[in-house]
């Protein structure tokens, strides 16, 4: 991982009824991806970590 990547935690917010992931920075403790709404806290943590994976493998023009 090169030192423009920061170190992450995923991990799963209430929004009413559903749960969304969201990609946490370690280091500033702000938010840097979320995700759709899903059913279970499990699942929104899962799909952040699957979205990072997918984020981390674009070149990084594709994301500007």
């Amino acid at each position: 991982m090169d030192t423009n990547t920061p170190e992450v935690i995923f991990i799963a917010e209430r929004v009413g009824p559903v749960w969304r992931g969201l990609v946490i920075d370690q280091r500033t403790h702000e938010a840097v991806a979320r995700t759709a709404t899903y059913a279970s806290a499990e699942t929104a943590r899962s799909a952040a970590a699957s979205m990072w994976r997918v984020m981390q493998a674009q070149p990084a023009e594709a994301l500007a």
